[in-house]
């Protein structure tokens, strides 16, 4: 019997659920936040250095936000992943797998090679389209210590991100059978969490293509039935712009292998000024591609589908005498 904080099947509903999952979230979020705070204080203590005099200086977060970023990535991901296997296992009562765990595919559209292809490809376009327009400089090759250590890091961000928003939050409304309304939702979810990035506020562009960002992955996550294709997008994504070319991360700034400068008479909406290219019109163009192509696929399969579905209707019908007009899905 159902109720106010049942289904029919005695679980808790999915409203109940998602927010249960989000006190989680953001309770790991805020412990692991304030420990690295206090660590960044005793460090600065030891070495002589006042925490609220640098704190006054605008190029204090810009200076320790990577850092930090790049010293909690694994502990954050081993708590979010720890709350997501825990939540679908015991709160959702679904298998671990079904938050899209297996194996990747071997196509384009489902395997790793096909993900890190369709995220590197756009950004490298947008920044040679730059660098064509005068919106972007070449300065040279400068690799770092650092270049090399964003690449583990950057990975493991970009799975953190992709179970919490497209495994657990939009598999669960697909599960209910919302997919539309979970795209939507995981998308905000992800915009929100970009959304204190330094300069993320600087352009209107910006949380216009940060929600746009999430609808790609999303898609990307139906498309490729696995965790794996969109988590390799998304590292592409940010491989491309932060360790191949030394543009800004979603504002913040790295060491990169191929050294490009903002040319600061360039228009804001057009190489996305501090914020990085995620704040461009390009971007905004490619993810409409990048979606647009997704959504093809989606909708070519799911004709696919109908076509399987109408032959097998018809079969079993002429095997049994009978004639029949087949069937149609909604795709």
């Amino acid at each position: 019997m159902k109720s106010f904080f049942l289904d029919e099947t005695r679980r808790l509903r999915t409203a109940w659920r998602l927010a249960i999952f989000g006190s989680g979230f953001v309770m790991v979020q805020l412990g692991i936040g304030i420990a690295s705070v206090i660590c960044l204080a005793i460090y600065l203590a030891a070495t002589g250095s006042s925490l609220n005099s640098l704190a006054k200086d605008p190029r204090f977060l810009d200076e320790w936000i990577l850092p930090l970023s790049m010293l909690t990535a694994v502990p954050m991901t081993l708590c979010d992943l720890g709350l997501v296997l825990l939540c679908r296992r015991f709160l959702d009562r679904r298998s671990v797998w079904s938050l899209g765990l297996v194996r990747p595919g071997r196509s384009l559209t489902n395997s790793l090679a096909g993900g890190l292809v369709f995220g590197s490809f756009p950004v490298v376009m947008v920044i040679l389209t730059l660098l064509a327009a005068g919106g972007v400089t070449w300065q040279g090759v400068s690799p770092s210590a650092q270049t090399a250590l964003l690449v583990p890091v950057l990975l493991v961000m970009a799975f953190n991100e992709e179970i919490v928003c497209r495994g657990y939050l939009l598999q669960n409304l697909i599960d209910v059978g919302r997919p539309r309304f979970g795209i939507i939702f995981s998308s905000t979810i992800f915009w929100i969490l970009h959304s204190l990035n330094p300069a993320a506020w600087s352009s209107p562009l910006i949380p216009l293509n940060l929600f746009g960002a999430g609808v790609t992955l999303a898609l990307a996550y139906r498309v490729g039935r696995n965790i794996w294709f969109p988590t390799a997008l998304h590292f592409g994504w940010n491989f491309s712009q932060g360790i191949l070319f030394e543009a800004p991360v979603s504002g913040i700034r790295t060491d990169g292998l191929f050294d490009i400068r903002l040319v600061e008479s360039a228009p804001c909406w057009l190489t996305g000024g501090s914020f990085g290219i995620e704040g461009s019109i390009l971007v905004t163009a490619m993810e409409l591609c990048m979606s647009a192509l997704l959504g093809f696929v989606m909708l070519k399969r799911a004709k696919q589908v109908v076509v399987v579905e109408e032959n097998r209707f018809e079969d079993n019908g002429a095997a049994d005498g009978v004639k029949t007009d087949g069937i149609r899905l909604d795709p």
